[in-house]
């Protein structure tokens, strides 16, 4: 199943803003059983220690959480979640005592060092275990979210600053948000497009590699999109089409900069699309994230001693010149030079 199976990236903070640790995810489905995959890197290793099921002690660690409404309207909900240790949670909404049966299969692969980690974590969830005779017709649109909590290797301040949990789905708070969750389309045979990675966002570079598979010949039109945080004006775009041939798998490699505004961290989203046979819409995604220009200058008052501080901050300015020094002027609103400067020691 996993060879034909779709693969998402670009996890965010529950902030909205994306995060530095990503997750990727696969998904699949028989007539049987949906089947999800994730797989994650931590420098740190992992944190799994709750051996007990419907623990929810499981989720203070690193731990993985799956979110599916397959009926909207109902207002119920069900959680899948578990740790490296093969520990399973589940419930409806938030009652832990509805149980289910699923499989959750995982592997850590860690580095030379046994410090570092890839962790695997492989779920087959049954159609019958949320009360379905079999796989969804085609067509059929859940409402699912997916998401990833980390433990090892964060410090007291990034979990302070809400560094803990991520998440597919832009849901701005809590993961029990079902209005906020994505949406996830059952459709046989349809191409799968698998997200592996989307660049260097907080730089202006955009870089979305990754590839195509499908079961018969097909073509996959995919397209980004850079916006302000706030309105939709586009500042930049590109796009490519993808010709797959029967059980074949073709990569894709999209790449542009874009000019980040002014001299402050700028609120930007990212759109990423892929459109297939008669512009069916096969994956749709916001990412949020801040552009940091490369050149920033930060000026603070000292009232108290009747000076300006001045930082010249160029330290993400490619082949910046040694040579270069900041200059600064004080204007009256008349033009007037009031006072000058030059800082030859530039951060």
């Amino acid at each position: 199943v996993w060879n034909n199976a779709a693969q998402l990236t670009g996890f965010l903070y529950t902030t909205g803003e994306i995060a530095a640790r990503q997750t990727t995810v696969l998904a699949g489905f028989d007539e049987d059983n949906l089947y999800l995959a994730f797989v994650s890197f931590n420098e740190a290793g992992g944190a799994a220690t709750v051996k007990e099921r419907d623990d929810s002690a499981v989720f203070t660690e690193d731990a993985l959480e799956v979110y599916l409404q397959p009926d909207p309207e109902s207002g119920e909900y069900f959680l899948f979640g578990g740790n490296a240790l093969e520990t399973q949670y589940d419930a409806r909404k938030m009652d832990a005592s509805w149980s289910a049966e699923w499989t959750l299969k995982c592997h850590r692969e860690y580095d030379s060092y046994f410090v570092a980690a890839t962790w695997t974590a492989e779920l087959a969830i049954p159609f019958r275990s949320l009360g379905l005779n079999g796989a969804p017709p085609d067509g059929t649109t859940w409402r699912v979210n997916f998401c990833r909590d980390w433990a090892a290797g964060l410090s007291a301040d990034d979990r302070a600053a809400g560094l803990r949990h991520t998440t597919w789905s832009p849901i701005g708070g809590s993961f029990h948000n079902p209005a906020r969750f994505g949406n996830l389309e059952f459709r046989r045979g349809a191409p799968a497009v698998r997200w592996e990675s989307v660049g260097e966002l907080a730089s202006g570079s955009v870089s979305l590699e990754g590839n195509v598979r499908a079961a018969s010949d097909a073509r996959v039109d995919l397209s980004w999109e850079v916006r302000a945080a706030e309105g939709e004006e586009k500042v930049a775009s590109d796009g490519i089409g993808v010709d797959v041939d029967a059980q074949g798998s073709s990569s894709f490699h999209l790449e542009g900069d874009f000019q980040i505004p002014g001299t402050e961290p700028w609120p930007a989203r990212l759109e990423l699309s892929a459109r297939g046979q008669d512009d069916a819409l096969l994956y749709r995604q916001e990412i949020s994230f801040r552009a940091v220009p490369p050149f920033r200058v930060e000026i603070d008052p000292v009232y108290l001693h009747g000076f300006l501080a001045s930082r010249f901050d160029v330290s993400l300015v490619p082949d910046f010149p040694r040579e270069a020094v900041g200059r600064l002027r004080l204007m009256a609103g008349d033009g007037q030079l009031i006072a000058a400067t030059v800082c030859e020691e530039l951060g």
